[in-house]
């Protein structure tokens, strides 16, 4: 008593289809999915901004026994951290922004201190700006100070 080759086709094609089902049916219930999954665990990150002082209490005042000397001292501004770090001085006169102190936003000083030579008769007030990086804070300037050329020994 044997199957015949038609019925067994028959069989097969029916195993197949019922076997194609049960997987469309898995899949549709997300069960092949398990087979793929990951999990992500969800990370924070905290960054804390620092910021940079201004430099307070700028003074100028003519150097004693000198005509066109201009001492200028600042408090000093906490280091935010490590880097490149300093300050630069300008000398202020109506529109005129000139470098002071042999200092520029490129060549900065580290001293909060320092002695700006060869300043022509006029009146000034002088700027100092902290430098972090690319930070920069900017102090407030100081009261004008008058030079006059003094008479010759």
């Amino acid at each position: 008593m044997g199957i015949s080759a038609a019925r067994h086709r028959r069989f097969i094609a029916l195993l197949v289809a019922f076997a194609a089902a049960g997987v469309g049916l898995l899949m549709a219930a997300g069960w092949a999915g398990a087979f793929f999954s990951s999990q992500a665990t969800a990370q924070t990150n905290t960054f804390t901004a620092g910021s940079l002082e201004a430099p307070a209490n700028a003074a100028a005042s003519q150097s004693a026994g000198t005509a066109s000397t201009v001492d200028v001292s600042w408090n000093e501004v906490p280091d935010p951290g490590s880097g490149s770090f300093g300050y630069y001085v300008e000398r202020l006169s109506g529109g005129t922004v000139s470098p002071a102190c042999g200092t520029s936003p490129s060549s900065l000083i580290t001293t909060t201190s320092c002695s700006d030579t060869d300043v022509p008769p006029g009146t000034y007030t002088y700027q100092v700006t902290a430098v972090y990086a690319s930070w920069t804070a900017q102090g407030a300037a100081t009261t004008s100070l008058k030079l006059t050329a003094q008479p010759g020994p």
